[in-house]
């Protein structure tokens, strides 16, 4: 192994334990002080959206010796990066040489027959591409065709594509992938090994960019965020319910805002596209976002996933579903314990007002006038924080730092040897990757201490015990699925989009 992938691998892990120290201790509970927002145009230049984010954060949420430390490890992975382009690592010797990075771990082999067409189809049922999957006539589809007219970076291919997988009790397999000029390729074409590779860096792209940092950092984690910090006092309800799902948003938010997104930032030397194409990727995305694409059992439903769910098909759809169960009755038992009806909580105006004032900074409003849509509103929230992100971050983390299986960026070729990234460009972003990483604090870590009274209490036990129910229930499916999927599991959910 070169110097340059061991030593970008020691920066990285050693970025990665820093960050997981951070998480170590549950947060103290103190009352969460106002942050001031700045228009996004102004913060990274970008028209087009209402967004605002975090400016100058208070020392409470970031201290600053984590400023000091941030900007130190950002400074650094703009020194570092390499974008000569010299190598490509074949498949194996990538594979030992990231195994060896992560010392063992076995993260880049978590699925042993990942080069196969059946097990990379697999990911659209239990894998990172999971959260879109919809039918379309016979197929089932992932669409990230909106890529097809934002400006990439030279000599990138363009991701504007789209995947068509079989789904039946023999398992799961490609049928075609449709390139952004409209021509289909399927796995008997000579150039399918090249149209893979192409594919695949659209899902991380589509899955990174679209579905993890604008919709759910940005949008739904940083607007929930703003609501309790800006317009909910300590001692309310809501936001003691809300508090454990909104920690550390506005942190790495704040940190991605000045090293993630922007002209030579991390995330431009990273992923396809030039900034010029963020600069089109954001506005559209707000555009395109709608809150009823995460109300779980009816978008299910509305993508006719809710028949593979039926026959077993699609674990993420199962284990989704089960976990939204589990939030949503605790949402509402929660609710019960201080509304004693939806005319008590129409009555709350300190609610509804800071409901209200969102609207500004979003792009679709959310409302809580009775108290069936006040659940809707708050299940569908910390659904995201925890089942989502871990899909779309933690799932992603164990899929996307292969150049032969999900790249960030890929070339034009017949072969998968031809379209994967250069092996500097591999390097970075597995470093990117290992250095904004680190887990966040557990869901079924004893948040008692947070609540208001012992109301909320007892309705938090509740809400753990049923958790506990659905990890056993997960476990018992594994028994029976051809392939395992403890990814949702509760014990290993996180309460919030921390880091």
């Amino acid at each position: 192994m070169s110097f340059r992938t061991r030593f970008w691998g020691k920066i990285g892990v050693q970025a990665k334990n820093g960050a997981d120290a951070n998480f170590k201790k549950l947060p103290a509970l103190a009352p969460a002080p106002p942050v001031k927002m700045v228009p996004l145009e102004k913060a990274w230049g970008i028209p087009g959206s209402t967004m605002m984010i975090a400016d100058e954060l208070p020392s409470s949420v970031l201290p600053m010796s984590e400023k000091v430390t941030q900007a130190v490890l950002h400074a650094l992975l703009r020194v570092l990066p390499n974008t000569e382009q010299k190598t490509r690592w074949d498949k194996d010797t990538a594979t030992a040489h990231l195994n060896d990075i992560f010392d063992g771990a076995d993260k880049v082999t978590l699925w042993q027959d990942w080069a196969t067409d059946e097990a990379w189809a697999r990911t659209f049922v239990q894998g990172p591409c999971a959260g879109d999957l919809h039918r379309e006539g016979d197929a089932w589809v992932v669409d990230a065709s909106l890529f097809g007219g934002v400006s990439h970076k030279p000599g990138v291919a363009n991701l504007g594509v789209k995947v068509a997988v079989a789904i039946d009790e023999n398992g799961t397999r490609p049928l075609w992938i449709q390139r952004h000029d409209g021509t289909r390729v399927t796995p008997q074409d000579g150039n399918w090994g090249g149209a893979r590779i192409i594919a695949s860096a659209a899902m991380q792209n589509y899955v990174g960019m679209v579905r993890h940092v604008l919709n759910l950092h940005y949008i739904a984690a940083q607007g929930m965020s703003v609501f309790v910090h800006n317009h909910l006092p300590w001692e309310h309800p809501i936001h003691r319910l809300l508090w454990p799902h909104v920690a550390g948003t506005l942190r790495v938010n704040w940190t991605a805002s000045r090293n993630f997104v922007g002209p030579h930032t991390l995330g431009v030397q990273n992923y396809a596209f030039s900034w010029e194409g963020w600069q089109q990727l954001v506005p559209a995305g707000w555009k395109l976002f709608r809150w009823e694409e995460y109300d779980i059992p009816e978008v299910f439903k509305k993508r006719g996933t809710d028949e593979l769910i039926q026959k077993g098909l699609y674990p993420y759809g199962e284990d989704a579903l089960l976990i939204w169960g589990c939030i949503e009755k605790y949402v509402a038992d929660y609710l019960d314990q201080y509304y004693a009806d939806d005319a008590a909580l129409a009555a709350d105006k300190t609610l509804q007002s800071g409901l209200l004032a969102m609207d500004a900074v979003l792009p679709q409003p959310i409302r809580g006038a009775t108290k069936a849509e006040l659940t809707r509103v708050l299940t569908r929230f910390i659904h995201m924080v925890s089942v989502e992100h871990k899909l779309v971050s933690g799932i992603a983390y164990e899929f996307f730092t292969h150049p032969y299986f999900f790249p960030t960026t890929a070339r034009e070729g017949r072969t998968a040897e031809e379209a994967v990234p250069y092996r500097e460009e591999a390097e970075q972003n597995l470093m990117f990757r290992l250095a904004i990483a680190s887990e966040a604090w557990r869901m079924l870590e004893d948040w008692t201490y947070v609540c208001l009274d012992d109301k909320g209490k007892d309705a938090m036990r509740r809400f753990h015990a049923s958790l506990r129910a659905a990890g056993k229930e997960i476990e018992a499916r594994n028994t029976k699925r051809k392939v395992p999927f403890p990814h949702l599991h509760p014990d290993g959910l996180e309460t919030s989009v921390a880091v």
